[in-house]
Parts: structure tokens; sequence; C-alpha cells
């Protein structure tokens, strides 16, 4: 096993000729155990529940992933402490978090991790999976100092996994700068969204989706502290690369453009308009009882404010896709060792 999932890559129509040409080796099998009196070898009913999980989850169809998931797991929860089962725990803890049923989340994420330690060691990259995904379930829910210490952990599993630019390590250091941008820790948070990018670059190429989430994320955090010149490249170049692999319309693309069209009115704003030329006149001396008016002072200019809703310049409009979703994402994450896990 090479650590890729079998129907990775496959469109739907191959994936059901290669599960029927499965079906026909096994029934091969069976008639030549039979001929020699041989008790057939029952066929693995988790796979194929928990692949169609997957799928449908990536596909959008989560009653359809979890009733899947629920099947796989009918499979396996009565042989004990079983891959398989994390596999499937952690995939049915994604479709909750997805739907936002977060409680029911929770505890399948803690079941898996404790399967996935037990059986593969405290540093395998399964684990490391699973300590990224329960991270997310918490911070999605706002609870930032409770996801911290986990996207750390998770982060140096796979730091001590993979190569630096591998895109797993990559996703990691993005997740982890989301938490310190959220902190307020901006230093920080720019050194690993940098990483990130550098990664992200070399590993799947500057036009991938992942570079622009990168991109729009470290864009955000500059124009959060008011540095609008160093964001405006960004939003341009994560802009170009989501409008080249994203369809009009998409949520994703919408969200970047009206957060852009914000920068540029806060630019405009911030840069003062230069006054035509006035004819000179001459000054009048006030007379003694008289005082110089006062000069108006206008207001200062509301700016883009560090807050966990950034950015705040316009409310109405939808948050920016600020993560790389660590979950179920097939151009990212896969699994380390078994067919059809749970990727991040």
């Amino acid at each position: 096993m090479n650590g890729r999932s079998a129907t990775a890559g496959l469109s739907p129509n191959r994936i059901k000729r290669r599960w029927r040409l499965i079906a026909r080796l096994i029934v091969l099998c069976a008639a030549g155990c039979a001929a020699t009196k041989a008790v057939p070898k029952q066929p693995d009913r988790w796979e194929p529940h928990h692949n169609a999980a997957v799928e449908a989850a990536e596909a959008g169809h989560p009653a359809e992933a979890e009733q899947e998931f629920r099947l796989a797991l009918q499979e396996v929860e009565g042989l004990g402490n079983d891959i398989r089962t994390a596999n499937s725990l952690n995939g049915l803890a994604a479709v909750y978090r997805q739907q936002g049923r977060y409680t029911e989340a929770e505890p399948l994420y803690r079941r898996a991790l404790a399967i996935q330690e037990s059986l593969l060691g405290p540093t395998d990259a399964e684990v490391a999976v699973t300590l990224n995904n329960l991270a997310e379930l918490y911070y999605v829910q706002g609870m930032v100092a409770d996801a911290e210490p986990l996207y750390l952990q998770s982060l140096g599993i796979l730091e001590q996994r993979f190569p630096p630019d591998h895109p797993y390590v990559a996703t990691s250091l993005n997740n982890l700068a989301a938490v310190y941008d959220i902190q307020g820790r901006y230093r920080e948070a720019e050194e690993l969204y940098q990483r990130s990018i550098t990664a992200l670059e070399k590993a799947l190429g500057p036009e991938d989706e992942s570079v622009a989430r990168s991109l729009n994320n470290l864009a955000v955090l500059y124009a959060a502290q008011g540095k609008y010149a160093e964001a405006r490249p960004l939003f341009e170049r994560a802009l170009g690369i989501l409008r080249q692999r994203l369809p009009a319309g998409d949520p994703e693309l919408t969200s970047t453009e009206a957060v852009y069209a914000a920068l540029l009115q806060e630019l405009e704003r911030a840069t003062p308009t230069p006054r035509a030329a006035e004819p000179r006149t001459r000054t009048r001396t006030p007379a003694p009882a008289e005082q110089p008016a006062t000069p108006t002072v206008a207001p200062p200019t509301p700016m883009l404010t560090a807050t966990p809703q950034r950015p705040t310049a316009v409310p109405p409009q939808p948050t920016p896709t600020r993560r790389v979703e660590p979950l179920l994402h097939p151009a990212e994450f896969e699994p380390e060792r078994n067919i059809g896990t749970v990727r991040f």
C-alpha cells in the first residue's frame, strides 16, 4: 500500500467499473475455493461503505455521507480497536462538524484519536490528521485557546514525518497562523502564512487554490493592521487564481471579491485627494477682540479592525474564506495508511 486511496483521482464511472471487477474476482475466488473445499474469505464490507461516504461528503451530500459512515461503522464496531473504526469515526465527525453539530462531533474525534494512538503510536501522521480535525472543531466555535495546542501538536508530528515544503506541513502552518491571527499575534501569524505560501507554491504550483487561500489570509492580516498597500497585491493575486479555478458566483470567490472591494474603499479614503490651486488672497488681520477661527477636524476614517470577524469595514459582506479547508479535501491531505481515510 502506497498510502494513496484506491479511488483517489478516479471518476465515478471508473470507480464503479473497479468495484465490478473486484466483485468478479471475488466470485472467481469463491468458485476456486469451493473446488478445493476451502472456506471462501468474506469480502470486506466496510471499505465500500466508507469510500462511498467519503465521496458523498466531497460531493456535498452530508445526509448520504452520514448514512454510509454509520453503515461502515456497523461492520467494524464489534472488532475492538480497529483502525477502520477510527477512520470512519473521523469521517462521521467531519460530517457533523460541517453541519454545525459540534457536540456530536467532539466525542467521535476523541474516540478516533484514542484508537489511532494505541494502534499507530502518538507520532503517526494519522494521529496528526485527527489532532488537526479536533483543533478545527474548536476553532470554528471560537475556542482558539483549546485549538492552539492541538494545532501545535499536529504540526510537530507532520514536520517530523514530511519535508518542510510538503502540502500537509504547509496547510498545518496556515491553520496555526489563523489562530495567531485571531489572537492578535500578527508577527507570528505573518511568518507562518509566508512559510505556508512558499511551501504550497513549491509543492502544488503558484496557481493552486490552496496558494490563493493562504495569500488571501495574509492579505486580510495586513488589512486588519491598516497595511493596505501590502494587502492589495496579495488580494489581486489570490483573486486572479480563484477566478481561473472557480466558477463565477462561487461563494469563496464572491467573498474574496467583496473584501477586496472594501480594501479599495479604504485605500481611497486613506489617500489624500490633491486640491486644485486656489487664488491667493490677502489674509485679514483679526481685530483685537476677534479670535482666529478654530479649524474643524474631521473624525478619523473607520479602519479595518483586528477582530475575529475581520475585516469589519463592510459588515453586511461575507467574511472571506480564511482557512485552507482541512476536512475531506481531495487536493491536499490524504491518508497515510488505509484506503479512504479522512484527509485534511
